[in-house]
């Protein structure tokens, strides 16, 4: 069985200091408690970080395969962390 979760992310741009919104995916060969993923979610919203280190971040929180998108500058950027 593989297990897919969608959840919005948002973070502190360290650039301009303003929010990023990111689209996170989350897959697992096991069940993920979709509490334990908002409050991964949760705990990030007011730190500052780079889409890449807040992809890492949250792979070794929830132990899956994260894969985040967001846009810079119109620029759409998709990091991976972990295989399924």
């Amino acid at each position: 069985m593989i297990n897919t979760y969608e959840i919005e992310v948002t973070c502190i741009c360290p650039v301009d200091d303003l929010p990023d919104v990111y689209h996170l995916t989350v897959t697992a060969r096991r069940v993920i408690p979709v509490e334990d993923l908002i409050k991964a979610v949760s705990d990030v919203k007011e730190q500052k970080l780079y889409q890449e280190d807040l992809c890492q971040s949250l792979h070794r929180r929830v132990n899956a395969c994260c894969v985040l998108v967001g846009f810079h500058s119109g620029v759409r950027v998709r990091s991976q962390c972990g295989e399924v």
